[in-house]
């Protein structure tokens, strides 16, 4: 079983995105204002470029998150994407923390990160993920990391391996499933 949730357009030239606020059968949306710097739970965006369906979170650029020049150290890009997938996973009702006690694991097994821009000290940034490709036991997700005014820092995306207690590839779990179809579907 192989899917993939792609458009023509190519996210890779795309510098801007251009987000509406969208609503996904089954899935929560904050009350919040898409761009205000509360939006912890997150909403649903859909940017009207590429018509990519996205779960956006927002958050602030610590201190401790930057390098000597500034600017956000590289590696923590892939913090930011992890918390965007631990929120997507907890408003579609699927906590991470519940699929780990099933006995269910989503090791990461690729990455690929894109810079635009540096993120600086302070700065409030927004965090889109959407669920792009699911195969048998693997799963991969998108992301875009953006500012206030829709200009893209970073893209990227990780692959996950779904695998058992002993590490041994299971196939994908039905909360994965559900929650690519609500978003590939819309």
């Amino acid at each position: 079983m192989k899917m993939s949730a792609s458009k023509s357009c190519n996210l890779r030239s795309q510098k801007k995105l251009d987000l509406t606020r969208y609503s996904l059968a089954g899935i929560g949306d904050s009350d919040s204002d898409s761009n205000s710097s509360s939006n912890s739970a997150g909403v649903i965006v859909k940017d009207k470029i590429n018509g990519h369906v996205y779960h956006q979170i927002s958050s602030r650029v610590l201190y401790i998150h930057t390098d000597c020049s500034g600017v956000v150290y590289h590696a923590h890009y892939l913090m930011y994407f992890e918390m965007a997938r631990a929120a997507i996973m907890r408003t579609c009702g699927h906590p991470y923390a519940k699929v780990e006690e099933s006995g269910i694991y989503c090791p990461i097994i690729d990455t690929s990160l894109s810079y635009l821009r540096p993120l600086k000290y302070d700065q409030l940034f927004f965090i889109h993920i959407r669920p792009a490709a699911l195969e048998r036991a693997t799963m991969r997700f998108d992301y875009v990391i953006s500012d206030e005014d829709q200009n893209i820092y970073c893209r990227g995306h990780t692959t996950h391996c779904t695998v058992n207690r002993q590490f041994r590839p299971i196939q994908v779990d039905i909360s994965f499933k559900e929650i690519y179809e609500k978003f590939s579907l819309s």
